[in-house]
């Protein structure tokens, strides 16, 4: 009869350390969860990038405007080069040099021109903000004689091109640009 009630004092002990050990791993668990960072609900990606070309539409707009070029066309053009410039793992004006110095083109330090910027950051220019990143774009096009329109990606790309802007070929920074015109146009309705 000892022997039984030996045994029994054993299972119930061994039951409870098990409960116990469990009750900690639960504890523990909701700890962790609670612990990490919360992660937002993906939205619809096509809205994502809509409302971020949208967003910097606009401020490339009010930038331009500051010097003079109101075409709408020239506009979009502008945005367009913006993206294919700033575009991070797809994700438009989202580079190192976008988010870090505020540099919506890739725009190296000008040495002659007038500009806004800051100064070298980086070997890129870097900006107080976005508006000022969109003017001086304004600024670089006053300061190379640009017209104040193009009619095609094609004459806009080989005009920068002209003007040592980008390094890349002509086709590839035409088939960015031209893509990235096609989303801008999407988002603004045309």
């Amino acid at each position: 009869m000892e022997s039984k009630k030996f045994w029994k004092f054993w299972i119930i002990l061994a039951a409870s350390l098990a409960g116990l050990v469990l009750v900690y791993a639960t504890f523990r668990f909701i700890k962790q969860r609670k612990d990490q960072p919360e992660v937002p609900e993906q939205e619809d990606e096509e809205v994502n990038e809509g409302q971020i070309i949208v967003k910097h539409y606009n401020i490339i707009k009010e930038g331009l405007t500051k010097e003079g070029y109101q075409d709408e066309q020239f506009v979009r053009m502008i945005t367009a080069q913006g993206i294919h410039e700033s575009s991070y793992k797809g994700i438009p004006f989202d580079s190192p040099v976008m988010t870090e110095n505020k540099n919506m083109f890739g725009m190296r330090q000008p040495m002659q021109r007038p500009t806004l910027s800051l100064g070298e950051k980086g070997s890129y220019a870097s900006f107080a903000s976005l508006e000022d990143s969109a003017q001086d774009q304004g600024m670089y096009f006053k300061y190379v004689s640009a017209p104040e329109t193009f009619t095609t990606v094609d004459d806009f790309v080989k005009f920068l091109k002209s003007k040592s802007y980008y390094e890349d070929s002509v086709i590839n920074y035409k088939n960015g640009v031209r893509s990235a015109l096609a989303k801008v146009n999407m988002y603004l309705n045309n």
